[in-house]
């Protein structure tokens, strides 16, 4: 048996310590998790261990050191090709609302529409990212795009795109606007105030040009 520790640190992680996370690995293959406390799942990646292979979690009690990674470490087997379930064991309450049971269910959650994003989203890459996304969850998906609105409501929530102009010139003033404060103008300086070169053999062609039309 092999006990690697993950995470030893307090509820706040830092660069040299995630909290609490140990890894368990027996000579038959089987792994196991004792907690997942926050900032722990980067040193589980470092493992480089397939997740199929991390689906057993053991929750000691349920503070934030000691489960906080769970939705994030739940949710990384959509890009991380985890296919097996994931089982968690964690503690009873004195009623349901203090159990494993209540946490998780409000934790991981059922979204009524889950929305992916933070990706490249082309023609050529939608269908790999939602076939990934599909190992883990089955239910409502939109994959976002720019200019995409979802108007909701208690009853449903309807996902469409914006009507956009791309020609946008600047909106009206919406208040009126204070007059210039001329006692705090900067000065020209002495070159400026010296004139402009006028290169009319740079700029005296366009000018006739347009000046003809």
């Amino acid at each position: 048996m092999r006990i690697v520790a993950l995470g030893t640190g307090m509820p706040s992680p830092r660069p040299k310590q995630a909290a609490s996370c140990w890894l368990v690995e027996l000579g038959n293959g089987d792994k196991f998790l004792f907690d997942l406390g926050a900032g722990c799942h980067e040193r589980i990646a470092a493992q480089k261990i397939p997740y199929d292979y991390l689906d057993k979690v053991f929750i000691s009690h349920l503070h934030v050191d000691h489960y906080g990674d769970l939705a994030g470490f739940w949710l990384g087997g959509t890009v991380m090709n985890r296919l097996t379930p994931l089982r968690v064991w964690g503690p009873n309450g004195p009623t349901p609302e203090f159990g494993t049971k209540y946490a998780l269910d409000r934790s991981l959650a059922k979204p009524r529409l889950a929305v992916g994003y933070h990706f490249f989203n082309d023609f050529d890459t939608e269908p790999e990212v939602r076939t990934r996304i599909r190992k883990t969850y089955s239910g409502p998906l939109a994959l976002a795009q720019d200019y995409m609105v979802f108007d909701v409501t208690k009853d449903d929530i309807r996902v469409r795109m914006s009507a956009i102009d791309e020609e946008v010139w600047p909106s009206p003033a919406q208040r009126k606007k204070l007059p210039p404060d001329t006692s705090k103008l900067i000065p020209f300086s002495d070159f400026t105030k010296s004139g402009a070169l006028p290169m009319p053999e740079v700029v005296g062609q366009i000018f006739e040009e347009i000046n003809e039309k």
